[in-house]
């Protein structure tokens, strides 16, 4: 499995961006909560350390919401339109 590399703060960035909770997110990623506390908690360009398949998880996840990430400082919001050639 290829290595998926966010950052804390892409991780924060993103979930803001799709207005979600800590609860909800685990909730729909199926991820627990303190593993995604402690994701969120590493320092803002720093890589967490946790399982790859949590980070694939949740870059899958975002990417379903319009998601994109940008090297390590950045995230894209996709418009309606782009999202709609991406689930094609």
């Amino acid at each position: 499995m290829e290595s998926t590399k966010l950052t804390a703060f892409q991780l924060r960035a993103a979930r803001t961006a799709v207005r979600m909770s800590i609860i909800e997110l685990s909730s729909v990623v199926r991820i627990s909560k303190s593993t995604l506390i402690r994701i969120e908690k590493t320092d803002d360009f720093d890589y967490p350390k946790c399982h790859p398949s949590n980070l694939k998880l949740l870059n899958d996840f975002y990417k379903s919401k319009g998601v994109e990430f940008l090297g390590t400082q950045a995230i894209y919001l996709m418009t309606q339109e782009e999202k709609n050639k991406f689930r094609k």
